[in-house]
């Protein structure tokens, strides 16, 4: 969205459809929302 590729709703229409289809997680902290990607997380977690 900063980056002027997207307006916030177009920007959540489709990180909502990722999240559907299993790509992304999506995790509420307070008022906002979190996208993770678990395979991009997964990367971290290794030595």
């Amino acid at each position: 969205m900063d980056a002027g590729l997207a307006k916030r709703q177009t920007a959540s229409a489709y990180l909502k459809e990722l999240a559907a289809i299993g790509i992304l997680h999506e995790h509420k902290v307070g008022r906002e929302k979190l996208f993770l990607n678990p395979a991009f997380m997964e990367l971290f977690k290794r030595e």
